[in-house]
């Protein structure tokens, strides 16, 4: 199966319509993976998306435990 991408409005529905400065500051802090660009485009593999959104996920659960 090919992998899928996400362009920056489709990552913004992704993660509840966050803005694009949270987006870019989530990714300079590591939250977010850094995009592939295309000319002047960007684009995120959606299996990096979900593998650090689950990340994201299990911290708080283990810290709220």
């Amino acid at each position: 199966m090919s992998e899928q991408y996400l362009n920056v409005e489709q990552l913004r529905a992704k993660l509840g319509n966050r803005s694009l400065s949270s987006i870019n500051r989530d990714i300079a802090n590591g939250t977010l993976p850094a995009p592939i660009i295309l000319g002047r485009k960007r684009y995120w593999p959606l299996s990096a998306v979900d593998a650090r959104m689950a990340e994201k996920f299990e911290m708080a659960q283990s810290d709220a435990e």
